[in-house]
């Protein structure tokens, strides 16, 4: 701040770029989740959305999901 001619003036602040690492585990993110928060993660963990993008299709078939799921990890350790 610094007066000129009878009239305030003020310098913005500087910007000073700050890098937070925060390490939240899955663990520790649902141990710290309400009853009502662990329900709605289920909810959108089983729309279709979530399980394509988990499966690769939309499997609501208990069975079906294991088989996809094998094959995920299959082809997941031949790539490595």
């Amino acid at each position: 701040m610094m007066i000129y001619h009878g009239v305030l003036k003020f310098f913005p602040m500087p910007k000073i770029p700050q890098i937070n690492v925060i390490d939240v585990t899955p663990e520790k993110f649902l141990r710290e989740c309400s009853v009502s928060e662990l329900i709605e993660t289920d909810l959108l963990l089983q729309s279709a959305h979530n399980q394509i993008r988990m499966y690769g299709t939309y499997a609501p078939d208990a069975k079906e999901k294991e088989r996809t799921t094998k094959a995920i990890e299959e082809n997941h350790e031949s790539r490595n």
